[in-house]
C-alpha cells in the first residue's frame, strides 16, 4: 500500500504530473487524516488531484472539492455534473466499454465548455480499436455542439489542467498532433504524429519495432505477482436454507454501479428461488498476491449466465481473480484456468473453453492491438451463448470488486456496503 510518505516521495518527481483518483472519498468528507496528506502532498508540489466520488451533490460534493480535488469522471447524471461545476471541478464525461456517460452530461459541453474533458476510462480492446477520444468529437459534433467547444473539452482542457506541453501547437512544444479528412461528424483520422515521428497513417502499413510473434512473445518472463494455487468446489460452497437473509449483488448493463438487495430466502436462491431461473449465480473473488488465501463467495443477478461461468485477473482495483458462474464445476474450471496462465481472462461453456492470457501482472497482454481485440470479440461471443448479454460482460465484472462504487461490492475478504463503507460480512 501506497501511504502518505510514499505519496509525497511521489509528488515530488518531476516526472509524475497529478495524484490520480482520489477514490476514498468517505475518507475525504470524514477528513481522514491519511487521506489529507496525500492530497496536501500534491498540492506542495503544485499537482493537480484527480477525484472519484459518484454520487456526489450539493454539500458534500463541494466539501470534496474544497479539499483540493480538481477533476471527476463518475459524474452519470446532469443534475451530478452541474454540482461538480458548481463546486470548482472539471467533469470529465466518460464513454468507455460498460459505463457511458454522454448522453445524459453532453448539455455540459454547450453550458461549460470550459470546465469538460473526455475519457473513456476502461475501454475493451475491440471497442478501443474502433476509436477513442474522436468517437466522442464525431458524436458530439453529430448531436449539433458547436465545434470549437468540442475542440476545447477534447484537445485543450485536459493539456491545460494537467500542464502539459503537447498537443497545444504552441511555439516550442513537441510535434504531437493528429491530421483528419475533413471537420464534420464523418470526419476520419488520416495520420497520427507524437513528438515528429508519425506512429499511424491510414493510407499505410508503418514498420512494427517488434517481430516476435505473439505466441513467442508469451513465453517469455513478465513481472507479475500471481501466488494463488488450484481450487475445489468445497472451497466455493456456500449453506443457504429457507429462513436465511442473503444479500445479492444487482448489476446492471452499461452502469457500474450495483443496488443491493436484501431478501429472506423461502427457498436456494441459485436453484429454487422466487427469481426467474438463471438469476442468481455465484460471484468469487480469490487474492491471487497471498499464499493459502480463500476465496470469498456471495451471490450476484444481473449477468444471466446460464450454462457457463466467466473469470478474470481484472478486477479493479486490487486485480484479484473474479469470476461469475451457473455452477461449481463451470466456476472451478474458469478460476483454475486463470491461476495456470497467471492471469487472463476466461469463458467455460458446455462444449469448450476460450481465455486470453494476460502475462504481465496478470493485466496485460504482450500483442498488438489488433490480435488482442480479435480474441477480446471472440470471447464474448462465447459469454453471450451462455446466457450474458451485457455489453461488456468482463469490465462490468471487474467493476464488482470495487468497494468505492455503490451500493455493494465483493472484495477478496468482505461483502462490502460501498454506501456507509461497511462490512457485510
Amino acid at each position: 500500500m501506497i501511504n502518505a510518505e510514499d505519496t509525497a516521495e511521489l509528488m515530488a518527481r518531476e516526472d509524475i504530473g497529478f495524484l490520480a483518483e482520489m477514490m476514498n472519498y468517505p475518507g475525504v468528507l470524514a477528513g481522514d487524516k491519511e487521506v489529507m496528506k496525500k492530497i496536501k502532498a500534491a498540492q506542495r508540489n503544485g499537482k493537480p488531484v484527480d477525484g472519484h466520488a459518484p454520487g456526489l451533490t450539493g454539500r458534500q460534493r463541494d466539501q470534496y472539492a474544497g479539499a483540493g480535488i480538481t477533476t471527476d469522471h463518475e459524474c452519470s447524471t446532469l443534475e451530478e455534473g452541474r454540482s461538480c461545476i458548481n463546486a470548482g471541478m472539471k467533469v470529465i464525461i466518460r464513454e468507455g466499454s460498460a459505463a457511458k456517460d454522454y448522453k445524459l452530461l453532453s448539455p455540459l459541453i454547450a453550458e461549460s465548455p470550459n470546465m469538460v474533458m473526455f475519457c473513456t476510462d476502461d475501454c475493451h480492446p475491440d471497442d478501443f480499436v474502433r476509436g477513442h477520444i474522436n468517437l466522442i468529437v464525431k458524436r458530439a459534433l453529430a448531436d449539433g455542439y458547436n465545434l470549437w467547444d468540442v475542440l476545447q473539452a477534447a484537445c485543450v482542457n485536459a493539456q491545460k489542467h494537467y500542464k502539459q506541453n503537447w498537443g497545444l501547437l504552441q511555439t516550442g512544444d513537441p510535434a504531437t498532433f493528429i491530421t483528419v479528412d475533413c471537420i464534420t461528424p464523418h470526419f476520419r483520422v488520416e495520420s497520427t504524429v507524437i513528438r515528429g515521428k508519425e506512429v499511424f497513417n491510414y493510407n499505410a502499413s508503418l514498420p512494427s519495432d517488434h517481430s516476435d510473434t505473439p505466441e513467442r512473445l508469451l513465453d517469455l518472463e513478465f513481472p507479475n505477482r500471481f501466488v494463488a494455487t488450484p481450487i475445489t468446489a468445497a472451497d466455493i460452497n456456500i449453506d443457504l436454507k429457507p429462513g436465511d437473509t442473503v444479500h445479492v449483488i444487482h448489476a446492471y448493463d452499461g452502469s457500474l454501479q450495483t443496488d443491493h438487495d436484501e431478501i429472506k430466502l423461502t427457498g436456494n436462491p441459485l436453484f429454487d428461488s422466487h427469481y426467474p431461473w438463471t438469476e442468481v449465480q455465484k460471484i468469487v473473488v480469490y487474492n491471487r498476491y497471498i499464499p493459502g488465501a480463500k476465496p470469498v463467495v456471495g451471490l450476484v443477478r444481473g449477468f444471466g449466465l446460464s450454462n457457463g461461468a466467466i473469470a478474470g485477473s481484472v478486477a479493479h482495483d486490487c486485480h484479484n481473480i473474479v469470476a461469475i458462474g451457473s455452477d461449481d464445476e463451470y466456476l472451478v474450471k474458469a478460476i483454475n484456468r486463470i491461476v495456470e496462465m497467471q492471469g487472463g481472462q476466461v469463458v467455460v461453456s458446455p462444449d469448450e473453453m476460450l481465455d486470453i492470457p494476460l502475462p504481465i501482472a496478470g493485466l496485460m497482454a504482450p500483442m498488438g492491438g489488433h490480435e488482442i481485440a480479435f480474441r477480446t470479440l471472440c470471447i464474448q461471443e462465447r459469454v453471450k451463448e451462455i446466457g450474458c448479454q451485457m455489453k461488456s460482460p468482463f469490465i462490468t465484472m471487474a467493476f464488482m470488486c470495487l468497494p468505492v462504487i455503490p451500493d455493494i461490492k465483493m472484495t477478496d475478504r468482505h461483502l462490502m456496503d460501498t454506501k456507509s463503507f461497511s462490512v457485510i460480512y
